[in-house]
């Protein structure tokens, strides 16, 4: 019999999250150790296994951040046997972080409204105005912080617990964010419902919008 080993489908921080949230839900339900690779998948349309594709130091830190109670997973220098579609991972409710929200209530807002790896163009993207609306009215009416690089994911959580809410774009920090539990508003898309499954958050699709949400959870 084939070793069964699971991979994330990419090493993007969104779907490392879902996936490892998916195999603790799994060697939740089986009983059982669930073997990880370090590297991502292979997809389904033939692209081959690819050593530089490593995900274990992702894994290892996402493993650490998360209470994940009985679930046990393995870590292994191998590639992956099974191939984990992206849209499966995302169905799973998450596990809580660690460190949960424990808000300051000093006017503190997190947020990730950019991503460096999407082009401007992509639909799950801010335009242009919309963007400095409300990073105008973040800047003018709070004290924001950016998650993401060149912070750790750790540093991202501790953040996202002490600030009142997180605003942001369908990105990995939202992710984050859902675990930790942080009230969560994000920019409305297409495929929002798919890649957020049964999560909560409030939704924005311009710039008025998003200020009205950040000021009902700001009271």
């Amino acid at each position: 019999m084939n070793e069964v080993i699971y991979g994330s489908p990419t090493a993007c921080l969104g779907d490392c999250w879902a996936f490892v949230n998916l195999m603790c839900e799994l060697s939740i339900r089986t009983g059982t150790t669930i073997k990880c690779s370090y590297y991502v998948a292979p997809r389904m349309d033939g692209q081959g296994f690819d050593p530089r594709n490593k995900t274990k130091s992702k894994l290892t830190e996402i493993m650490s951040l998360l209470d994940m109670g009985e679930a046990r997973i393995e870590l292994v220098d191998r590639g992956a046997t099974i191939h984990t579609p992206d849209t499966t991972c995302f169905k799973v409710p998450y596990l809580p972080t660690k460190v949960r929200w424990q808000p300051s209530h000093h006017g503190v807002i997190a947020h990730q409204l950019t991503n460096s790896q999407e082009p401007a163009n992509n639909p799950r993207c801010l335009k242009e105005h919309h963007l400095k609306g409300i990073m105008d009215w973040i800047n003018a009416n709070s004290m924001g912080v950016r998650l993401g690089l060149p912070m750790s994911i750790k540093e991202c959580v501790e953040a996202a617990a002490t600030a009142d809410l997180f605003i942001g774009m369908d990105s990995g920090m939202s992710h984050v964010c859902h675990s930790v539990g942080v009230p969560v508003i994000l920019y409305d898309w297409s495929r929002i419902d798919e890649f957020h499954h049964e999560k909560k958050f409030s939704r924005f699709n311009g710039s008025d919008e998003a200020i009205t949400l950040m000021k009902k959870v700001m009271g």
